[in-house]
């Protein structure tokens, strides 16, 4: 498995972050890069939730596989390469003096096999990238 991880310190509580953070379907209202995000489900929070992401020409679902506010989401991205088997963007929000620290660590499994491992790491770099800008959009947010 590739993990990539981006980490940032926030002038925000946990509390505030997770105002957005846990908007799920909100997200495009404060992205720049994502062009239209709405919900694909009935539950709009929590464990199961799914959001549908559009990004150019990029479309995915993302299903929520953890959600425990003010600290933790994390969802499996549907809708990459079929090579890809696991792909997931995990966020902790650590309260840290007066600020919050944040990190996305994201997820993915190919395979084992060399050419898998060199896909996992192709496309963790590449859905880490769009991770790293809803960080900064994060911040830029929360100003």
């Amino acid at each position: 498995m590739t993990h990539v991880v981006h980490t940032l310190d926030l002038e925000a509580t946990p509390t505030e972050i997770w105002a957005l953070l846990g908007d799920f379907a909100g997200l495009a209202s404060w992205v720049p890069e994502v062009d239209h995000s709405s919900l694909a489900s009935t539950e709009d929070s929590g464990v199961g939730a799914v959001r549908r992401v559009q990004l150019g020409a990029t479309t995915v679902l993302e299903r929520v596989v953890a959600w425990d506010p003010p600290t933790t989401l994390s969802y499996d991205l549907e809708g990459l390469p079929p090579i890809v088997r696991l792909a997931r963007t995990t966020w902790h929000v650590y309260p840290v003096d007066n600020a919050s620290r944040v990190s996305a660590t994201t997820e993915i499994e190919a395979g084992a096999l060399p050419p898998q491992r060199a896909i996992a790491r192709a496309v963790a770099r590449r859905v880490g990238d769009t991770t790293s800008a809803i960080l900064y959009s994060l911040k830029a947010a929360l100003l």
